[in-house]
């Protein structure tokens, strides 16, 4: 589970890597050749933000679930009932 998270982390952050420099790349050459103007590359990279927002708001929900999940299993483990208080004694 660990190597899943840390990989699909790791394959999100490429992407989105990926994305902006592919963005910034090919909007250069288009600003530099004047078929467009350096605000439509803003606008190009402000809507990719936009975009990445999700897949952020999923990894932290991911951690925050991950982090209870602990929380109230060391919870149980402290406070849990005791099964050996509740045996029958013959």
């Amino acid at each position: 589970m660990f190597l899943w998270k840390l990989s699909a982390k790791f394959l999100l952050s490429v992407i989105n890597g990926a994305g902006t420099v592919g963005i910034l790349m090919l909007g250069g050459w288009l600003v530099l050749e004047g078929k467009t103007d350096v605000g439509t590359v803003v606008a190009a990279t402000s809507g990719l933000g936009r975009i990445q927002g999700p897949t952020a708001f999923l990894i932290a929900f991911y951690r925050q679930v991950s982090a209870n999940r602990i929380k109230y299993e060391l919870m149980l483990e402290l406070f849990g009932p005791d099964p050996t208080r509740y045996r029958h004694r013959d």
